[in-house]
């Protein structure tokens, strides 16, 4: 009813948070049918900004950002996006954002949603890391997002490293997420 629609209005309509969505939660996306809108749902929005504020909180949260949790169709690679645009708009810094799934056709899909979004991305050779080396290269690089496979970050054929050891750091830079 009534109150609904005031609660809608004062909730989106503040200059800061209308201003906002603007600039941080509408996408335009090339898509099957020509340009798309794409405008954050609730949960896309709640979602970002719970980052944003831990983003703020880094260093307390001993360089972690917390889980971001979606199902299946529900716009993660929109809310990735989304998060990556708001933090190079508004956190100063040299921000690279490196992207890791499981599945091929997932990776495929999510630089597919970033690159027809108008991200500048550089040739998909560039920016998605095939294996740790390669991985380390890219981060002493400029590029602002790089996408990868878990599975590429493996020993050659399952052996553990020397001595046990950890997996070797890939880079000492803090603004990587």
């Amino acid at each position: 009813g009534a109150i609904a629609w005031e609660t809608l209005v004062r909730a989106t309509c503040t200059p800061a948070r209308l201003l906002d969505m603007v600039e941080n939660y509408t996408l335009y996306h090339e898509g099957e049918n020509g340009t798309e809108k794409i405008t954050a749902k609730n949960h896309q929005y709640l979602g970002v900004e719970n980052v944003m504020a831990a983003l703020h909180h880094i260093r307390d949260n001993h360089g972690k950002l917390g889980v971001f949790w979606h199902t299946q169709g529900s716009g993660k690679s929109f809310s990735m996006l989304m998060f990556a645009q708001k933090v190079l708009r508004t956190v100063r810094g040299h921000w690279t954002f490196v992207i890791v799934t499981d599945r091929q056709d997932l990776d495929d899909q999510i630089y597919k949603n970033f690159a027809r979004s108008g991200v500048t991305i550089a040739d998909e050779k560039q920016v998605r890391a095939q294996n740790g080396e390669h991985l380390k290269q890219l981060l002493r690089g400029d590029q602002r997002y790089i996408f990868t496979l878990i599975q590429k970050f493996h020993t050659r054929d399952g052996a553990p490293f020397p001595n046990g050891a950890p997996y070797p750091v890939l880079s000492e830079r803090s603004d990587i997420i």
